[in-house]
């Protein structure tokens, strides 16, 4: 059981995105996507959600074709998070988590669809912004409440036996603060433990120590190593893609990586 990319080549106005990309999501791993920006990542993902067709290659979840997937059916084993998300309605958030829930066709006002917004919502740490009106957020809640329409959309019916399901998250901490980041991450983590695969596209490297099963590297339209978090985040590997010096610092058998501060000179402006 798997949502697997193989040999993705993608073409935007004539120009290379991705070439021959191949990527294997896992029920019960959290996969963290990392590379300048640019990339191709967001690409990437919405290749894997079938938003977009490559020029070559396939995505298969449970070796089947997305294609050849019920969109009902497949919107129940695959939740998307974008970066950014409009909404012109003034729905508030409980009502845009249960968006989320359209796929599996119940009442609404059911308790026990009432119950997974509530849960959904409490998981993205957004319990507080239930009556909030969506349009009144910040960036951070509207994220948060995205978030926990994700979490919703995959959530099985009560007293049904889950199905493996993938959850593609496109820079799900950018709107975060430091500490929220974290949380995040850390339910989403947790998740991952309920059947569930994820993807989660993120710029910061110690986060993807932290939180990763798996880190896949995304450089010049190919992924140029995937493995094991402290495998593939070498200084080496790190300088190759961001053109950034970095240390790894193990701290209280942790593993992190610092940037390695600039010369004074290379701050002066030239004369």
């Amino acid at each position: 059981m798997s949502l697997r990319a193989t040999n993705l080549s993608y073409l935007h106005s004539g120009r290379v995105i991705l070439d021959q990309v191949s990527i294997r999501l896992e029920a019960g791993r959290v996969v963290a996507l990392l590379g300048q920006n640019g990339a191709g990542k967001s690409t990437l993902l919405r290749l894997l959600a079938g938003e977009l067709r490559p020029k070559s290659g396939c995505v298969e979840l449970d070796q089947r074709r997305l294609g050849t997937w019920d969109p009902l059916l497949l919107a129940r084993r695959r939740a998307v998070m974008m970066q950014r998300e409009h909404l012109p309605f003034s729905f508030n958030a409980a009502q845009v988590v249960a968006l989320g829930r359209l796929p599996w066709r119940q009442r609404e006002d059911s308790a026990s669809e009432q119950n997974i917004v509530a849960e959904a919502l409490a998981a993205a740490g957004a319990a507080n912004l239930a009556m909030r009106r969506y349009p009144t957020l910040s960036g951070g809640e509207r994220a948060r409440v995205q978030l926990a329409r994700a979490l919703a959309q995959i959530a099985p019916l009560p007293g049904t036996k889950p199905e493996p399901a993938y959850l593609l998250l496109d820079e799900p901490t950018a709107s975060f603060d430091f500490g929220f980041q974290h949380d995040c991450l850390a339910a989403v983590r947790r998740l991952s433990r309920n059947n569930v695969g994820v993807l989660a596209i993120l710029h910061d490297p110690n986060l993807a120590l932290r939180y990763a099963d798996t880190v896949a590297l995304l450089h010049e339209h190919a992924i140029i190593a995937t493995g094991a978090p402290d495998a593939v985040l070498t200084p080496e590997r790190i300088e190759q893609v961001y053109g950034l010096k970095t240390a790894r610092v193990d701290h209280a058998g942790d593993l992190y990586i610092s940037a390695q501060a600039p010369s004074p000179e290379t701050l002066r402006p030239a004369p």
